[in-house]
């Protein structure tokens, strides 16, 4: 008697970047998962997951999570990756990033409430240059690269609460 796998119908926010990408491919070589990518190519390329477009079991969504996303299906996971992760582009538009990170995890969260989804918040660490000290040694905490420390720690509050 073989066991009979149940397909997984899991959601990656941000999943046309690097990571994101790379775990698209990763899941859908098992053929027990459904992928529905989600993203809207503010700091990624379709190309990273040009292997993964014909795949019967592979759904692109072009969304921003800033919006509520509405899935008919039912998700077993989600995943989310979404955040510009290039200083260069979180620094063109810290508001955006911030938005990215405190209202698009509020719309993830919620959607994981509805569909009794499990959810994973994947947060790189903060740079290195977080807090800079002045030669007054008063800790200035809003330069370029506060932007994704601070963002992340909205979003990682989210969570807890």
């Amino acid at each position: 008697m073989g066991i009979k796998c149940i397909m997984k119908t899991i959601l990656i926010a941000g999943g046309s970047g690097f990571i994101g990408s790379n775990l698209c491919i990763r899941l859908l070589k098992d053929n027990n998962n459904k992928v529905i990518c989600v993203d809207n190519l503010y700091s990624s390329k379709i190309e990273n997951i040009k292997t993964c477009i014909d795949n019967k079991n592979f759904t692109f969504i072009h969304h921003n999570i800033i919006e509520p996303l509405s899935i008919d299906e039912e998700i077993d996971e989600i995943y989310h990756l979404a955040c510009p992760a290039s200083p260069p582009i979180y620094q063109k538009d810290p508001i955006y990033t911030l938005k990215t990170n405190f209202i698009g995890t509020m719309n993830l969260l919620e959607l994981a409430r509805m569909k009794s989804a499990k959810i994973l918040l994947a947060s790189p660490p903060p740079p290195n240059l977080c807090k800079i000290i002045s030669l007054k040694n008063k800790i200035s905490s809003m330069n370029k690269n506060t932007i994704v420390g601070n963002n992340k720690k909205y979003s990682h509050f989210i969570f807890l609460k």
